[in-house]
C-alpha cells in the first residue's frame, strides 16, 4: 500500500515515535540443595512403632494416620490446608492479575502506556507485551531563515545544522511541482489584519513561517513578507502556468469513479489503490477538467510507537456564497498512502457521509467562518481584510478558521503524502490553500468516525 517513488502532487510524508516492548516475568521452579538431599540414615533401634508398620507394611492400626510422611491423608478432607490452584475458573483471585475475560486497554494500567491491549496469560498473569509507549520526537521548527516550503510546513529540517531525527522530520523523498513561481509563498503573514496582542489574524501556526498555494497568482511579499493582495484580486480570477489534468489526476492520487472499495462503501474493504473515501468522485465535475494545479509531494519514515500525524490547513475562496450548493468549486487534496489507508484524508462527515474539502460541504457543515463581503467600504470581516479574497462589486468570497487534519500511520513505514489545491472546470474563480505545523500524533485515528470520537479527517482546530 506504499508508494515508492514521487508523485508530481503536493504530498507530505510522515515518520513515527519510539516502541517499547515489555515481557511479564516467567516463573522459574527452585532446584536448590534443599530438594536433591538426601535424608539421614534411620536408627533402627530407635524406631517408633508406627515406622516399624510402615516398614514392614504390617498396619494393625484402625485410627486414621496423620504422622506417616508420604501416606495418603485419610482424615477430614474439610481440615486440609493447601493451597487450590484457582486460575482457569474465571474470577480473578488473591495472586491474580486476572483470569481469562476481555483484554485491557493499556492505557488503563498506567501513564506508562499509551495504548494497546494486555491479554490474560494462562497463568493469569498480565501479559503486557503488546503494551506501547509513544516516543514522538518533538519536531523543532527551522523556517527562521528558510524560504523552503517544506520547511515551512515543519518538514525536512533533519537536512540543516542543528537537526536531525531526533528533532525534524527526514524526507525519504521530496517533489515541488509548482513550476509557477506566482502560485505559491513562503510568508509570516497572509492579509492586513491583526488580532489582540499584535496577532496576525493569519500567521503561523508554529515556528515563523507558512505555506500558501493558490490556483491563481500571488503578489510579491513585502519586505516584512507579508502578502497584501488588493480587494478583490481572487475574485476576478486568473490562470497560472501549473498543470492542467484532463480525467485523471497526477499519481498517486486517483479519482476512481467507481471508488477506492470493493463494497462502493467509504472506508470499508479498501483495494489499497483508489480513493477509499469516495470524496473525489463525489466533487468530481462530468468533465473531469482540473486546472492550476498548485501541489508537491513527499515520503518519510514513520518513528516507532507513531501511529498518527496531523497538519493545520485553512482554504480561502472565491466561490462563496454563489456557489455554495454547486459542483461547480475548486477543492483541496490531502492524499496519504500508508499500510493503515488509502485515499483522501482531507474530508469532513457530512450527515455522517464524507466528503471533500471543497466549498459545498464546508458551508453546509458550517465550517466557512469569514466572509469577505465589503459593505461602504468597510470589511464585514476585518480578517479578510488584505487577501484578496474579499469582494467588490457585489461579490463576496469566504474562507474556513484553521482547520486540523488528523491522518493514521504505522510506526516504522514509508508513508506518503500528496497535498493540492486546483480548479475544477474553470479558473475563472480562484482559491488558495494555507498549510502549516505539520507534527505527530502518539494515536492513531479511526475512518469514517465523527471527531469527537476519535474520528480522521478534518476538524476545526484548537486556538
Amino acid at each position: 500500500m506504499r508508494r515508492t517513488a514521487p508523485s508530481v502532487f503536493l504530498l507530505a510524508a510522515i515518520s513515527g515515535c519510539g516502541e517499547s516492548q515489555f515481557k511479564p516475568i516467567e516463573e522459574v521452579e527452585l532446584t536448590g540443595s534443599d530438594a536433591t538431599t538426601d535424608a539421614p540414615p534411620v536408627d533402627d533401634s530407635s524406631s517408633s512403632s508406627s515406622g516399624d508398620a510402615a516398614s514392614s507394611g504390617d498396619d494393625t492400626s484402625s485410627s486414621p494416620s496423620t504422622s506417616s510422611g508420604d501416606e495418603t491423608t485419610t482424615g477430614d478432607p474439610s481440615d486440609s490446608t493447601a493451597p487450590t490452584n484457582t486460575c482457569g475458573d474465571g474470577e480473578v483471585d488473591d495472586g491474580e492479575d486476572c483470569d481469562g475475560g476481555a483484554p485491557q486497554l493499556c492505557s488503563d494500567l498506567g501513564s506508562d502506556y499509551t495504548w494497546g491491549e494486555a491479554k490474560c496469560s494462562p497463568g493469569c498473569t498480565l501479559d503486557v507485551s503488546a503494551c506501547q509507549t509513544c516516543d514522538a520526537p518533538t519536531i523543532a521548527p527551522c523556517d527562521a531563515q528558510s524560504d523552503d516550503p517544506f520547511h515551512a510546513i515543519e518538514l525536512g529540517c533533519a537536512d540543516m545544522d542543528g537537526w536531525g531525527a531526533s528533532n525534524g522530520v527526514p524526507l525519504l523523498s521530496r517533489t515541488w511541482a509548482s513550476p509557477d513561481l506566482d502560485a505559491y509563498r513562503v510568508l509570516r503573514q497572509f492579509g492586513s489584519h491583526k488580532l489582540p496582542g499584535d496577532v496576525p489574524a493569519w500567521g503561523p501556526r508554529a515556528g515563523e513561517r507558512m505555506l500558501l498555494i493558490s490556483t491563481g497568482k500571488l503578489l510579491g511579499l513585502d519586505i516584512l513578507d507579508v502578502l497584501l493582495m488588493p480587494p478583490g484580486a481572487a475574485t476576478s480570477g486568473s490562470g497560472n502556468a501549473n498543470p492542467e489534468s484532463e480525467a485523471v489526476l497526477p499519481p498517486p492520487m486517483r479519482i476512481n469513479m467507481a471508488g477506492g472499495s470493493t463494497t462502493n462503501d467509504p472506508f470499508r474493504d479498501c483495494d489499497g489503490v483508489g480513493d477509499c473515501s469516495q470524496t473525489l468522485a463525489f466533487q468530481w465535475l462530468p468533465s473531469l477538467q482540473a486546472s492550476d494545479i498548485a501541489y508537491l509531494d513527499l515520503q518519510i519514515r514513520v518513528p516507532a510507537g507513531t501511529r498518527g500525524y496531523a497538519l493545520d490547513l485553512a482554504l480561502f475562496t472565491t466561490h462563496y456564497p454563489e456557489y455554495s450548493k454547486s459542483a461547480y468549486n475548486d477543492m483541496a487534496i490531502v492524499w496519504t498512502e500508508s499500510e493503515a489507508y488509502v485515499g483522501n484524508i482531507a474530508y469532513l462527515l457530512q450527515d455522517g457521509l464524507p466528503r471533500p474539502l471543497a466549498l459545498p460541504s464546508l458551508s453546509a457543515t458550517g465550517l466557512v467562518s469569514h466572509s469577505g463581503l465589503i459593505t461602504n467600504l468597510v470589511h464585514d470581516d476585518p480578517a479578510m481584510a488584505g487577501t484578496g479574497f474579499d469582494g467588490v462589486d457585489g461579490e463576496e468570497g469566504g474562507a474556513t478558521d484553521w482547520l486540523t487534519l488528523h491522518g493514521p500511520a504505522v510506526p516504522g513505514e514509508a508513508l506518503t503524502l500528496a497535498i493540492a489545491v486546483l480548479d475544477l472546470d474553470d479558473s475563472f474563480l480562484d482559491s488558495a490553500l494555507l498549510i502549516d505545523n505539520f507534527r505527530w500524533r502518539c494515536e492513531s485515528c479511526t475512518l469514517g468516525a465523527p471527531t469527537a470520537a476519535g474520528g480522521c479527517g478534518l476538524r476545526p482546530a484548537s486556538p
